[in-house]
């Protein structure tokens, strides 16, 4: 797919709820600039714009010469109208029309997506296109997220808010999710899960597991959980391949055959055959990436 001509460099923004990561990239997908900044984004979306403004700022003072950027959001988010209608991270949000304030801030054009959008769009752009047709990432942290590539376009269902990867439904008689639906992926195979049932962050739980027989036992529960879950995914899309992002993703990094397994024997078995497993070769940066070429996927054919 050919960049945009137009536009000397990429520039994108990830907003979360503790930090906005920034990516500039040249033509050539070279990276030229990135780095992190508090967003401020438990004060009010005013303080966001505020800091994405100063980044934009800073960019532009260094030479860089841009007309228009893009922005991963964590949240509900109308990607066409460039409104942020609600996100986890950020208390108070609701129908905060994202583009157009950092439009008025800067005076350049944006795009604002989803952030597992982006970060998905960011594998794809930056490797996985070149050996899959379709794409599913997965991201695994504090929650799930997930976006998925089909064709080299983003898949964003008939409202822009799908697809919503960890709010499939794992129980139906489960507990509630704090998405407000009961037994969802993310309830059972998040890291929020593992802090839950074991009293330990996903990197501690890590840390541990090894020898520790209740630790053990609830890891290779957690990995079949993981698995069917991702068996449904992957019967409902059919993808290509499967990227595994995200800090416990990466501890179930010696899992990953067993995972693979798992999902495979609890798929359709024509699915089975194909789909490819791996792990999300982007660093925390996938999704400022991404977020930095989502004007080329809206220019694509």
């Amino acid at each position: 797919m050919p960049l945009n001509s137009d536009n000397p460099y990429f520039v994108g923004l990830d907003i979360g709820g503790t930090n906005i990561k920034f990516s500039v990239l040249d033509k050539g997908l070279k990276t030229v600039l990135r780095g992190s900044k508090p967003s401020r984004a438990s004060l009010s979306h005013a303080q966001v714009v505020e800091v994405a403004q100063g980044i934009l700022a800073e960019i532009a003072a260094q030479g860089i010469s841009f007309s228009h950027f893009g922005v991963g959001c964590a949240g509900s988010v109308d990607r066409n109208n460039g409104v942020v209608r609600t996100s986890p991270n950020f208390q108070g949000w609701r129908d905060v029309p994202l583009a157009t304030l950092l439009c008025q801030a800067s005076g350049k054009t944006a795009i604002v997506e989803n952030d597992a959008n982006c970060a998905a769009w960011g594998e794809w752009m930056f490797g996985a296109k070149a050996r899959a047709k379709s794409l599913m990432a997965i991201t695994i942290g504090t929650g799930i997220g997930g976006g998925i590539v089909f064709d080299n376009k983003i898949f964003r269902g008939a409202t822009s808010t799908g697809p919503e990867l960890g709010h499939v439904t794992l129980d139906f008689r489960g507990p509630q999710c704090a998405c407000g639906s009961v037994g969802c992926f993310e309830y059972f195979c998040s890291g929020t899960a593992i802090q839950r049932e074991t009293g330990l962050s996903a990197r501690e739980f890590f840390e541990k597991v090894s020898g520790n027989a209740e630790l053990e036992q609830f890891q290779k529960d957690f990995i079949f959980r993981l698995g069917v879950g991702l068996a449904s995914l992957a019967n409902a899309f059919d993808p290509d391949l499967i990227l595994l992002a995200g800090g416990v993703a990466q501890g179930l990094k010696p899992h990953l055959p067993q995972i693979a397994a798992t999902t495979k024997k609890h798929c359709f078995p024509s699915i089975a055959q194909s789909i490819q497993f791996d792990l999300a070769k982007l660093d925390e940066f996938s999704g400022a990436f991404g977020a930095a070429l989502l004007f080329e996927e809206t220019t694509s054919a």
